[in-house]
């Protein structure tokens, strides 16, 4: 699939107009112009930026990793977090027991397992 914006920044800060090329949700290419036979979504106007990074969370909505070290928050978070714009986030627990400690870095380790690399995953 093919997405067009006049407005595409990348991480290095600049601006672009063009075409993105997704596959299973992963930016594969740019183009500056469309490929010949290639179909496209227009999103004109719209600003398409690289995903944000929140490097220090406890919680997001209904999940709470300070409150609930468990994959069920982890996997909550990675549900409603894209909708905001963050793509990667790291759960942060809070003053705790370090049985909780070590339960919810248990926990999250069994997300990670279970993920493919490079792609925002949905519980």
């Amino acid at each position: 699939m093919l997405l067009y914006s006049k407005n595409i920044y990348f991480p290095n800060q600049i601006k672009r107009e063009g075409y993105l090329e997704l596959e299973d949700g992963i930016i594969k290419n740019f183009y500056k112009e469309l490929p010949q036979g290639a179909d496209y979504k227009d999103y004109s106007d719209y600003h398409v930026i690289p995903g944000f990074i929140d490097q220090h969370l406890h919680g997001w909505g209904t999940g709470s990793y300070n409150n609930d070290p468990s994959g069920k928050a982890v996997r909550t978070m990675k549900e409603q977090l894209p909708s905001v714009g963050v793509t990667s986030f790291l759960a942060t627990s809070g003053a705790t027991t370090l049985d909780d400690v070590y339960e919810g870095i248990k926990s999250t380790g069994e997300i990670l397992n279970t993920q493919k690399p490079g792609m925002v995953q949905h519980a």
